[in-house]
């Protein structure tokens, strides 16, 4: 069947334009109007647009006659070749809306009219039609368009199979991400070097199949011909353990040990990643063929257990220390670690480790124990474990000849000291004072009063008139825990005053944790207290309670994020230096 398109003179530019677009028995296109095509796009565009939009429409219906018979109404309208060559409608070009709808008739009609260059054309997204059609899952598109360009003259096909769009996918990405075998293996056996090519964030197509979660793609990848050190981007490794697929975790060690120790960017294996994000299961596959991938430095010098330490790991650090070498690339053990990042437990563990504890006198590459570090970062807590050590030497010099002692000194000669810790302390003492003052007043002058001997019965008197209120006795509960936590904070303060740095480091941290619990009870007391009074009139009490709420909330909040709650006031400079101080007094002496 022939089908013949002509265009007759056009009225506005008085130019008569011919064009023929044969079909012959073979199926092979005899357009040869590429000029005549872009000669007629730029001289009628809006005609063009409007005919490859119609025919676009139509297309997306699927039905060939349609499109045949819509083929023969625009050959009369404006040029057929130009319209089918057309690049700019939304969805990119007909060939493109034609691979989407994934109809193999309708794409094969398209081939046969459009110029070669158009197979391989990209819309708004950087997609193909390749592309497109692999989204759709349409094999059947796929397949010929691969063996279209294969045919073509001077085209190598793999070119097309490679190319990627804006956000760096290939064909194969694509179908990984669609998740369709057929098609992952199709385009593996057509061209296996996509197996190695990252995205734009960095993922090769066996990553994603990891990272889809679909084991069954990731097999057909996984072929055992596949050269590790040629994937790009991530490691899929890294995205078994961020799936947390362990089985699949597995069967990479079982299959490719290479790909098993696979790096990423930043130098890091399998093992530092597990390390970091606090892994345990991964260690199980810490056998004797993969000891030495615990024994790797990332590009900051760091092995996996000292990731474990400057997190904070001890179960991690307990599961490597045997297998794993003490120093990383600045000379720095575990130990050195724990200390410089105020990890006190990572210390507390080390310290009483029969076999890890000889590192406390160890110095690194600087000349710096663990002890010195402490003190450069003002770890306060992580320093008083170091300190009360018998092992530990305080003399040890570094390469500046300083000793932690020293740096001790030095660091409450800076800037960071506070200007008189002792009015901090004394300024505290007397908040808790205050507490305990009224919390004892209101102890026992309390809301309503109590019974007198005049009207209450004997067993009655001195009780309080409000006994039985629910809301009186949460004013009592709250007002005794405002009482205890303030009095035992006066006490701690006045640990702090006591030579011994370990007893007034501990002093201070319980009083200013106690204070700042008695403050929030205070004001519920006092809250409560008012309401008593005025629960008469509902409208004052209701204002009472929100706004009495809200403060008590703001409280607690603030209580929360100062320096009084936490636990390790290392993170507050001015709280780390006036103990500092007196670890160099206490040394010296």
């Amino acid at each position: 069947m022939d089908v013949k398109v002509s265009i007759g003179e056009e009225v506005v530019m008085n130019t008569p334009i011919k064009v023929e677009v044969r079909k012959d028995k073979g199926g092979t296109s005899l357009n040869n109007a590429s000029a005549t095509e872009r000669s007629a796009e730029q001289r009628y565009p809006a005609k063009v647009y409007e005919a490859a939009r119609k025919l676009a429409d139509v297309i997306k219906g699927a039905n060939v006659k349609d499109i045949i018979s819509t083929i023969e109404t625009l050959a009369c309208q404006a040029d057929s070749s130009a319209v089918f060559n057309f690049r700019r409608l939304s969805r990119g070009s007909l060939l493109h809306i034609a691979a989407a709808t994934g109809e193999s008739n309708i794409v094969r009609l398209l081939l046969e009219r459009v110029d070669a260059h158009l197979i391989a054309a990209r819309d708004d997204w950087g997609n193909t039609p390749l592309h497109i059609a692999t989204k759709a899952k349409a094999f059947g598109v796929v397949a010929m368009l691969i063996r279209h360009v294969r045919d073509l003259p001077d085209v190598e096909d793999r070119l097309l199979l490679r190319k990627k769009n804006n956000y760096g996918n290939t064909a194969l990405h694509e179908a990984v991400l669609a998740r369709d075998v057929n098609l992952v293996r199709h385009l593996l056996n057509e061209d296996s070097e996509l197996v190695y090519s990252a995205n734009m964030d960095q993922k090769s197509p066996m990553y994603l199949a990891i990272d889809t979660c679909d084991p069954q793609i990731f097999q057909v990848l996984f072929s055992p011909s596949l050269d590790p050190s040629r994937i790009e981007g991530l490691p899929p490794v890294h995205g078994a353990v961020a799936r947390k697929q362990y089985d699949l975790l597995g069967q990479i060690l079982r299959k490719d040990t290479k790909l098993f120790a696979m790096r990423d960017s930043r130098g890091g294996n399998v093992f530092h990643l597990a390390a970091f994000w606090n892994v345990p299961e991964v260690f199980k596959f810490l056998q004797p063929e993969t000891e030495y991938l615990a024994q790797e430095q990332d590009n900051n010098g760091d092995l996996p257990i000292h990731i474990a330490s400057k997190r904070g790991h001890v179960e991690l650090i307990n599961k490597l220390h045997l297998v794993s070498k003490w120093v990383n690339g600045k000379g720095q053990t575990v130990l050195h670690v724990a200390a410089k990042y105020g990890r006190e437990e990572v210390v507390r563990y080390i310290l009483k480790h029969r076999d890890l504890r000889e590192m406390i006198n160890e110095r690194d590459d600087d000349g710096n124990t663990a002890s010195h570090l402490a003190v450069k970062n003002l770890h306060l807590t992580a320093l008083m474990h170091l300190v009360l050590d018998e092992e530990m030497d305080p003399y040890l010099l570094n390469h500046e000849g300083l000793a932690a002692v020293d740096i001790a000194g030095l660091s409450s000669q800076t800037g960071l000291r506070r200007v008189e810790a002792d009015d901090v302390i004394n300024t505290m003492l007397v908040v808790a004072t205050l507490v305990a003052s009224v919390s004892f007043t209101a102890g026992f002058a309390v809301p309503g009063g109590l019974n007198g001997s005049d009207l209450a019965s004997k067993d009655d008197q001195g009780m309080a008139t409000l006994l039985d209120n629910r809301k009186f006795q949460a004013f009592v509960i709250c007002n005794t825990v405002a009482m205890l936590c303030s009095m035992a904070s006066v006490i701690g303060f006045l640990f702090t005053y006591l030579t011994e740095i370990h007893i007034s480091i501990f002093g201070c941290h319980l009083a200013g944790l106690l204070l700042a619990i008695s403050l929030p009870p205070t004001s519920a007391a006092f809250l409560i207290g008012v309401i008593l009074t005025i629960e008469k009139l509902p409208w004052l009490a209701i204002v009472m309670v929100i706004l009495g709420s809200i403060f008590v909330l703001v409280i607690t909040a603030a209580l929360l994020a100062s320096p009084l709650s936490e636990e390790a006031p290392s993170s507050h400079p001015s709280s780390d230096i006036e103990p500092l101080s007196r670890l160099h007094d206490i040394i010296s002496n």
